[in-house]
């Protein structure tokens, strides 16, 4: 009797386990989140009274687009090594490279102006944290539900894509492009921000608890 009643209570307690969707597709839902979160935020802020200008820019939209493809490879390579055993060569390599990629478009800048200032800019630094938010809110969520192994590694790439996210809808704020400023207070703080993710992964992707 002891035996029956066990299994009965066993069968009870099994509930199916909803099957995790592949990498892609969770970045992509999240992508459509995130975008239309900063999309928001830029607006509530403001966008710069010169963007038509500067979007004409070679070097302005360079940035961009470096900004905008370190938040993308980081959050897919975050998306992916929250699976175990999915880990590719890849998936380190890119986001690290796109990061560079960034600094150096940043300092050839220095290259083509006369005077440099960066000036203070805690508000742009605001605006990165604001922006970054709620899309590090739903990718951590999101990120927890795969169980991934690696918190530590996958919180940084979950850091840098959301503070790299949040720095291109703060490109279209800032009225500063000066690559001091830029460096200082745009590309700094989502390095920080990166780093920073190594002890939110820990904690907040600590799916056995």
């Amino acid at each position: 009797m002891k035996t029956d009643f066990l299994i009965e209570k066993l069968s009870q307690a099994n509930r199916p386990i909803d099957q995790l969707s592949p990498p892609f597709v969770r970045f992509a839902r999240w992508l459509i989140v995130a975008f239309l979160c900063v999309g928001v935020g830029v607006s509530l802020f403001g966008v710069r009274t010169d963007i038509e200008e500067v979007v004409l820019q070679f070097g302005f939209t360079f940035q961009v687009f470096c900004s905008l493809g370190l938040a993308l490879l980081s959050a897919l390579s975050a998306f992916i090594l929250s699976v175990p055993d999915r880990e590719k060569n890849w998936v380190s390599i890119l986001p690290l490279a796109t990061l560079v990629l960034w600094l150096l478009s940043i300092s050839q800048s220095f290259y083509v102006v006369e005077f440099v200032k960066g000036g203070i800019g805690l508000s742009c630094v605001r605006d990165i944290f604001v922006l970054s938010l709620v899309p590090a809110v739903f990718l951590f969520m999101m990120l927890r539900r795969a169980a991934p192994l690696q918190k530590d590694r996958v919180g940084i790439f979950a850091g840098l894509s959301v503070a790299a996210l949040g720095a291109v809808g703060t490109q279209f704020i800032c009225h500063n492009d000066d690559p001091l400023h830029v460096i200082m207070w745009h590309y700094f703080p989502v390095v920080a921000i990166g780093f920073l993710g190594f002890w939110l992964g820990k904690i907040l992707l600590n799916w056995e608890k």
